[in-house]
Order: structure tokens, then C-alpha cells, then sequence
């Protein structure tokens, strides 16, 4: 993974501070699903980011098409708290699927 500037925690004597989104649409895609993309996310910042990291997983079975999910709100107030460095899904449609809620998260998250 090439980043363009490299991962600094907000704290610098602290873990570098993470949020990581997953999500499954239907009860008939396995959970699993969603272990496997935090994991994903995981691996690839560990290639970028050699230093201690505290990762957050946010994971569940809804709707990408759902503005109001209770996962996604508590992500928003973490993000909105300052204290968070990264922000990471495995694909842009794991946050949400309709292109407005997805600029809408990506805006607060920068």
C-alpha cells in the first residue's frame, strides 16, 4: 500500500487510533464476511504503519442503502470526537451504498 503521507497518530505517544467498517446486506451472507474485510483492512495498514495501532471494528448485517444505522452513528460521533486518525473500509460500499451518504461520510471523516 503506497500513502502519499504517512500515518501519524494525533497522539504522538499514543496508538495510532482506527475505525474499521464492515458490513454484510442480507442474513444469508455469512458474518464471516465481514471478519474477512476488517482483517483485510488490518493487513494492508500494517504494511503502511509499523507502529501500535487500536483498531475499531464496526460490523453488521443491514442495508447499504440505510442513511440510520446504529454502527454508522457511533462511527460519526467517534470521528466528529477528533480522536480518530484513520478511517478504513474494504471498499467504499461496505460504509454505504448510495453516493450521497458516502460523500456525506467521507466530508466528516476529512
Amino acid at each position: 500500500m503506497h500513502l502519499n503521507k504517512p500515518l501519524v497518530p494525533k497522539d504522538p505517544e499514543g496508538n495510532l487510533q482506527v475505525i474499521s467498517i464492515g458490513r454484510v446486506s442480507t442474513p444469508t451472507q455469512p458474518l464471516a464476511n465481514v471478519d474477512a474485510s476488517h482483517d483485510y483492512v488490518v493487513r494492508l495498514l500494517q504494511a503502511a504503519y509499523s507502529g501500535k495501532m487500536s483498531v475499531k471494528r464496526f460490523g453488521e448485517c443491514a442495508s447499504g442503502m440505510l442513511a440510520e444505522r446504529a454502527t454508522i452513528q457511533e462511527a460519526l460521533e467517534l470521528i466528529e470526537s477528533g480522536l480518530v486518525d484513520v478511517v478504513a473500509a474494504e471498499d467504499l460500499s461496505r460504509i454505504y451504498r448510495n453516493p450521497q451518504f458516502q460523500f456525506a461520510f467521507v466530508h466528516t471523516c476529512v
